[in-house]
């Protein structure tokens, strides 16, 4: 049986500008969606006021998680309110100039309508672990991911 293959397309941008110094700034283009600014890292000459690469990279994770997160309490009749992350990203420049983000920390804030029983309560926390083994994006990475959720639970009413 042939594995189910998905293509995702990507389209960047960058074109000198005059006579300057070639700029780290230019295009992520998605079709019939429009453009989002983008630059280098700020420690690689790049304009803080656009998105970077690596940001993209930790928001990749993230959202991943996140969203591998949300169908698995889906399907276990888990009901959540709200799920916000403030993830950081760690980016290591080793002796010869091999530079990688070597970690990802992600701090979901999990809200859920208050469960009657501790058995729901032990699924949703033992969920996270299983969105993090099932995130594809995490599956294909080499960077060590840490999650340390917070859970709180709305009470009825």
């Amino acid at each position: 049986m042939m594995p189910r293959e998905h293509e995702f397309r990507s389209e960047v941008f960058w074109a000198k500008e005059g006579e300057k110094e070639n700029s780290m700034d230019f295009l992520y283009h998605f079709q019939d969606r429009g453009n989002v600014k983008a630059s280098s890292a700020v420690p690689f000459r790049g304009n803080p006021d656009r998105i970077c690469p690596e940001e993209l990279f930790v928001t990749s994770v993230s959202s991943c998680q996140m969203l591998t997160y949300l169908h698995l309490c889906s399907k276990n009749g888990i009901e959540i309110i709200s799920y916000r992350d403030e993830a950081k990203g760690f980016l290591s420049i080793l002796p010869g100039e091999k530079i990688f983000i070597h970690k990802i920390h992600l701090f979901p804030v999990i809200t859920f309508m208050d469960m009657e029983d501790d058995v729901h309560k032990a699924l949703s926390v033992r969920l996270i672990q299983e969105a993090h083994e099932l995130c594809f994006i995490s599956n294909s990475i080499k960077t060590e991911i840490l999650i340390e959720p917070n859970f709180l639970y709305k009470l009825y009413g």
